[in-house]
């Protein structure tokens, strides 16, 4: 009778083993973050003390707001498009090795963003002088 006790409490406890462990459960797939397609800049903020030379594209998004967001679409070519009602502006983009930066080359100047927070469906990044722009995909 002992034998039959202690067998059962190693057979449970191999379970509860087993279970915690994940052993039995399926693995959550971790997909890439994946930056290409169409991107709508959802609110812009200022973290920093000096942001006045941000104020043109907080007033463009601002002008915009009701009409038609300001989106940026990020193509497979390492091109980048932003978009609104009157013009579009193109450059290119690349990704660190690490993907938690974004570099953005508008005439000949890189420009480096830092992912805060990144879905496949949003993403929040910061400048360097504290401007998180807050995107989600269109």
């Amino acid at each position: 009778m002992k034998t039959k006790i202690i067998v059962a409490c190693i057979a449970a406890a191999l379970v509860i083993t087993f279970i915690s462990c994940g052993l039995f459960g399926s693995k959550e797939k971790t997909t890439a973050f994946n930056i290409q397609g169409q991107w709508r800049i959802d609110s812009v903020e200022s973290k920093g003390q000096d942001s006045s030379h941000n104020l043109a594209m907080l007033a463009l998004l601002l002008a915009s707001k009701d009409s038609i967001p300001v989106g940026i679409q990020f193509n497979s070519d390492s091109t980048f498009q932003y978009t609104n009602a009157q013009d579009s502006t193109k450059g290119q983009y690349y990704l660190s090795e690490d993907k938690n930066s974004l570099f953005i080359k508008e005439d000949s100047v890189y420009t480096q963003l830092n992912f805060i927070t990144k879905t496949d469906s949003s993403f929040t990044a910061s400048t360097t002088d504290s401007v998180v722009y807050h995107l989600k995909k269109k």
